[in-house]
């Protein structure tokens, strides 16, 4: 099948159009926030990876998406279509059961599929009052064990974390530039059904959501 075309453009001021409604828990409601995915774009009918779909969305828009454990090699086919980026994404993955999920104010999404008995997960950190959590990291490692990432942020953050050996030896990728720390942690949250605390000694404990 012949390679999709695609680009991104400013949306046309003359012509509004509604908003697609995209899961995203963390999404602000400030109105003057622009998501990249508001541009538009022509998408041609394709068979991809979800991996593989996104990245070519994320070429186009700049968008950063992570994928959640498991879904990396999920086949997802596009459609002939013009419209707004996350319109795209909606039209591509509804059927697959996949949500788009923003975090914090930047440009970073995470793709996974939403919990079948509850609510999308909620970010932890909206329960903890600590400056740290906002404190900017960069971090660019890929398919690093979880415990090395979450290692780097916080040896930037100059906190404290603790992660089982089975969960921190998984793998992750994010890259991420000037990211807060709470954003990175909604992240891994989401990408690996995880949760935290933050427990009475000041450290920060990552175990499997129940």
């Amino acid at each position: 099948m012949a390679t999709p075309t695609a680009y991104a453009q400013p949306q046309d001021q003359g012509q509004p159009k509604k908003p697609a409604q995209a899961p995203v828990p963390n999404q602000s409601k400030n109105p003057s926030l622009k998501s990249v995915l508001d541009n538009q774009m022509v998408m041609h009918q394709a068979d991809w990876t979800l991996t593989t779909f996104l990245a070519f969305v994320s070429e186009k828009t700049k968008a950063h998406f992570v994928i959640q454990e498991g879904l990396e090699k999920l086949p997802v086919t596009s459609h002939s279509m013009q419209g707004t980026a996350n319109e795209v994404l909606h039209k591509t993955l509804d059927s697959k059961g996949i949500a788009i999920a923003r975090v914090g104010l930047d440009n970073i999404y995470v793709a996974l599929r939403p919990p079948s008995n509850g609510p999308m997960p909620k970010d932890p950190s909206q329960s903890i009052q600590d400056p740290s959590l906002d404190k900017s990291v960069t971090v660019s490692l890929k398919s690093a064990p979880l415990h090395v990432y979450l290692d780097a942020v916080a040896k930037q953050a100059d906190i404290k974390i603790s992660v089982n050996t089975a969960i921190g030896n998984k793998p992750f990728t994010a890259v991420v530039q000037d990211m807060k720390v709470r954003d990175i942690f909604f992240v891994v949250v989401l990408t690996k059904t995880l949760t935290y605390h933050k427990n009475a000694s000041g450290v920060y404990e990552f175990a499997q959501a129940k």
